[in-house]
């Protein structure tokens, strides 16, 4: 791959632990199921069409714990006086804070990705053929 640095992003090379655990179809295309780690420690699955061996379908799952984050309540209660007329401004209507603390739930957020990939497909000749701009040898004489 040319200038790999410039593309950012999950990388399967990262993923470890893979293991098929079951054999099942993509948009009616035989695939081999993985499970595996990610390289944040979140789980992994991809199916790989069996017979060209290309990626079909991916999907990585994120659990994040909202107590890793400050309670919204609590950020309100902090507020001065000011900062809550102000907000109470925005919001058209005076700030409600719950009376005991919310529980909050982890959040799971899943990202599906599927491809259709197109393998040995014929490329036209033109789609190759180059125009380089005319030599400008002559402006340096």
């Amino acid at each position: 791959m040319l200038l790999p640095d410039a593309i950012t992003g999950y990388c399967l090379s990262e993923l470890r632990d893979a293991v098929a655990v079951r054999e099942a179809a993509v948009d009616g295309v035989p695939c081999d199921e993985l499970l595996g780690i990610g390289s944040m420690n979140f789980p992994v699955r991809l199916w790989i069409d069996k017979s060209s061996h290309a990626i079909r379908k991916i999907v990585m799952s994120f659990r994040i714990d909202p107590n890793q984050f400050p309670d919204p309540a609590e950020i309100v209660r902090q507020m001065s006086e000011d900062q809550r007329k102000e907000m109470t401004a925005v919001l058209g209507r005076p700030i409600e804070l719950p009376s005991a603390p919310i529980q909050r739930e982890p959040l799971v957020v899943e990202t599906i990705t599927t491809y259709e990939p197109e393998l040995n497909v014929d490329i036209d000749d033109e789609f190759f053929q180059r125009d380089p701009p005319s030599s400008r040898s002559h402006e340096y004489e």
